[in-house]
């Protein structure tokens, strides 16, 4: 028996759920970045004023901004803002004219805080850059095309010899 003032006697501790838990190598990774990613949340001036809030879960890959081609202030928020949006955060309550209350490298700053971590967590993909068709729905030339189209249809039924091989004209 042990009197309770024994030295051999070890204080209690409080312990956590997930004491003596054994973490895989990607376990690891993923509770470090999302620790670290929380910090740069809080502690980055830029992150603390715009107040990106995660509502439920992280969501998928976000697009990884090209950081040569942000060379202005507006589109380095801009890039900011939808690499946090594409994760899944929101963003707070904050003065949108208070934004260039910070400089072109305070944004950048916040970027580089929260890419290495964001990567680890939800991952990335590189934008497409593929060349868009002329007649997108929507867009101007898309609209003269539908005119166009239009007109040879009415043209076409007085006088079907007008060359038009459109398959909506001749359908």
């Amino acid at each position: 028996m042990r009197a309770p003032e024994s030295e051999d006697e070890l204080p209690s501790k409080t312990v956590s759920k997930d004491a003596g838990r054994q973490y895989s190598a990607k376990e690891l990774e993923y509770a470090l970045s999302r620790t670290e990613l929380f910090r740069q949340l809080e502690r980055n001036l830029v992150l603390s004023f715009i107040k990106p809030k995660l509502i439920g879960e992280l969501t998928g890959r976000f697009h990884d901004p090209d950081l040569s081609k942000l060379t202005r202030v507006r589109p380095t928020i801009q890039a900011l803002f939808a690499v946090l949006r594409e994760s899944g955060f929101v963003l707070g309550a904050f003065e949108m004219e208070r934004v260039y209350d910070w400089d072109h490298e305070s944004w950048t700053n916040a970027i580089h805080a929260i890419l290495d971590p964001l990567t680890v967590l939800v991952g990335t993909g590189k934008r497409k850059t593929t060349s868009t068709p002329a007649r997108k729905a929507g867009t101007r030339s898309y609209f003269l095309h539908r005119v166009t189209r239009r007109v040879k249809t009415l043209t076409a039924a007085s006088n079907p010899q007008d060359g038009c091989r459109c398959a909506d004209c001749h359908a």
